[in-house]
């Protein structure tokens, strides 16, 4: 198995890894903030609203980090695309939902991601 192979399949689990989070998350979140989820700020019908984008981010997520590991047609740059979605995404649901971008939880994020795209990058064969 090549380097790029290999980094292309390991980019796209953990997209996949990424999306399950995301859609656990979301089951979660589905009827309104657990009572035991005390830093949730949200109206509970703002939690179901991006309980219910959740599942669609985490859909998208999974199918794309499919379709990179499997070197899928446009996988490895759909699953790029997603990463990115995502962490924009992540913004806005971490100010919606908890009243603060949380730093170190989307700190975190952006390490990950970046992580990802290099080796969604390199499994992808482009030269720049």
């Amino acid at each position: 198995m090549t380097k790029q192979a290999i980094c292309r399949i390991i980019g796209g689990c953990l997209v996949i890894l990424i999306g399950a989070g995301v859609g656990f998350a979301s089951y979660f979140l589905w009827n309104g903030a657990p009572d035991s989820w005390r830093d949730v700020v949200a109206s509970t019908a703002t939690v179901k609203a991006a309980s219910r984008a959740m599942v669609v981010m985490a859909f998208v997520l999974v199918l794309s980090g499919v379709l990179a590991a499997a070197n899928g047609p446009w996988g490895t740059t759909w699953a790029a695309i997603a990463t990115v979605v995502f962490i924009v995404a992540a913004f806005w649901a971490n100010q919606t939902l908890f009243g603060s971008l949380r730093l170190t939880h989307t700190g975190s994020n952006i390490i990950v991601a970046a992580v990802i795209l290099l080796l969604l990058w390199v499994g992808s064969g482009t030269k720049t």
